[in-house]
């Protein structure tokens, strides 16, 4: 049992390593996102603080769709099919515009609600735009992750 563990440790590792770099690095992106606003002040790190963390629930269920991009092309290059890359990549990529486009109207659509959420006036309003960007941000950005799908599962 150890050594079938120890010969697939290696590869496991050379595929894992990349992958868990580039989450780091997303991972890291909040953090600059933080140290940035903290800066700007209480109100403004109060403000990005809640319209990430409201924009993360939609974006987070489109990461969730366009992560079938990697599923497909594995299984398709498995089996050894790869003419079929193209068409998952472009399937993803239409996804990814589609949910992105749909999540950040409904998500702006939302935005005035922020008042309502119990925050001070002062971070609702600083929040909207904020919410608003990041909405719309949504598109490109599942817009990578097929393509970042797509690409580590070559």
């Amino acid at each position: 049992m150890f050594n079938s563990i120890r010969r697939e440790l290696g590869p496991t590792l050379r595929l894992a390593v990349p992958i868990m770099l580039g989450m780091l690095g997303y991972g890291l992106m909040f953090v600059i996102d933080v140290t940035m606003a903290g800066h700007l002040g209480e109100t403004a790190l109060a403000a990005s603080a809640l319209a990430a963390n409201l924009n993360y629930i939609p974006y987070v269920f489109g990461i969730g769709l366009v992560g079938a991009v990697s599923v497909y092309q594995a299984q398709d290059n498995g089996a050894g099919v790869e003419e079929s890359a193209p068409a998952i990549l472009r399937h993803g990529m239409v996804l990814a515009t589609a949910f992105g486009l749909v999540a950040a109207g409904v998500t702006h659509a939302l935005a005035p609600f922020l008042k309502n959420l119990g925050s001070s006036p002062e971070v609702a309003a600083e929040a909207y735009d904020f919410f608003v960007i990041m909405a719309w941000a949504m598109v490109p950005g599942l817009m990578f992750h097929a393509l970042r799908g797509h690409r580590d599962s070559q």
